[in-house]
Order: structure tokens, then sequence, then C-alpha cells
């Protein structure tokens, strides 16, 4: 899979740049110029974040494609309405618009998360910006065309967004200090390109590491209704 990667990067890129994606690094979002630790990123005990454990979520259907956000602070009212979901319209899970223009949204203890089967939106630094409105945020994308993201949004700082593939040494690591992640978050990234574990989870553990809220695995497998993204 990961020959695949420079090839469905590069597509998704154009597909994104022509439907206006705010990832791309020429907006001034991607890179957070003095990375640090944060008070938003504790460094033991609860919210600590282990990779290994979010393999679990992956013994389901979301392992194929999926946008997971948590957003701190919010109620799931205040995150579907930022998003523009649809409330007035469930969708049923097996049809087509559910499968890429759909978000649910499961409220945790201190705040909410979201998951978008096959969608990007909680990706883009700007759009998660909003959603969080002053919240510390942080999502995790990944799709079968091996794109990703690690999305983070913390208060008073630039978004930061970084590819889990760009941890494998084979895609030529650029040093960890020089991926914009804050310091408590480098080892995670690190991680996502051990092999040990699947990207994504790693991309898990950064986000619990991030928010201090664990993503609970039956919020991935069944999060409730599905909302049509206007």
């Amino acid at each position: 899979m990961r020959l695949l990667v420079a090839a469905g990067t590069l597509a998704i890129g154009l597909l994104l740049s022509a439907c206006g994606d705010d990832r791309d690094p020429g907006d001034g979002t991607r890179i957070d110029p003095e990375p640090r630790v944060s008070e938003h990123v504790p460094t033991s005990g609860a919210g600590a974040g282990a990779a290994g454990s979010y393999d679990l979520v992956f013994e389901s259907g979301a392992d194929v494609a999926n946008c997971i956000g948590v957003v701190e602070g919010v109620s799931i009212e205040e995150v579907l309405e930022r998003y523009g979901a649809d409330t007035g319209r469930e969708l049923d899970p097996e049809s087509d618009a559910a499968y890429g223009f759909s978000i649910a949204a499961v409220a945790v203890d201190g705040g909410v998360v979201t998951v978008e089967p096959n969608g990007f939106q909680c990706s883009r630094p700007k759009k998660l910006q909003r959603v969080a409105d002053g919240h510390p945020a942080a999502s995790v994308f990944w799709n079968v065309e091996s794109d990703n993201a690690f999305t983070l949004v913390r208060p008073g700082r630039p978004p930061v967004s970084v590819d889990l593939y760009d941890a494998f040494p084979e895609m030529g690591t650029p040093d960890v200090t020089e991926v914009g992640l804050p310091k408590g978050l480098q080892a995670l990234w690190q991680e996502a390109g051990s092999a040990e574990v699947e990207p994504w989870a790693a991309g898990l553990a950064m986000v619990e590491k991030t928010t201090g809220i664990v993503v609970p695995r039956e919020a991935v497998e069944a999060p409730g209704p599905l909302y049509l993204l206007r």
C-alpha cells in the first residue's frame, strides 16, 4: 500500500484543491512555527494516549475511510450546527449519501466526538477551528487512497495539519521537530510510521493526548444518527 501513497496523495490533493479545501500549506495553517507543549497536551496519566489501544477500532468497518474528530467543551447541537449538518434529515447508514456526505456526533465526558464515514470535513484546519470556536480540538482522517491527516486546533495558536505517512522512514521522514507538532505528540507521530500499529490508530492516540478525551470504540463503530452535511 505504501507504494501507492505518492500517487494517491497527488490525486486527492488535486481533487481537494478543485473543491476549495483549506488544508493547503499555502494558506498558512499547516505548520505551527513554534512547536511546543501546550497546556492542552497532557504528558502523563489520563488522556496520555496509547496507539495500540486504538487498534481495536479497526476490527470494524471503520478502518476503510473515516474522519474522526474531538472538540472539547461543546455540545452536540453546537457541533452539528457549525459543521452544517441538516439535523432534520437523518440518513439511512446504507445509503450513498451517508457515505461521504454525512456526520454523526456523540457526547462524551468533556466534549463531543464526531464521525464522518468516508468524509474529510473535520480534517480541514479552518473548518475545525470554526467548529471548535475557541476550544481545543483534534481530528484524524484517512481513506482508501492513502490520503490522511492529523489536525490540531488550540486556542490562540495557528492550526496544525500533518500527514501521518510522512512518519514512515521510506517517505524521507523529516526531523520530527520540523513537522510542526507539539513536543508532547512527536513520539506518537513517530509511532505512526513504525508499522507496529495502524497509522490511524496512532492518530487517534494523538487526538486523545491532545484533548484528554478517549474516543470510545462504540462511538466509531455505531455513532448513532447520521445527518446530511450541507
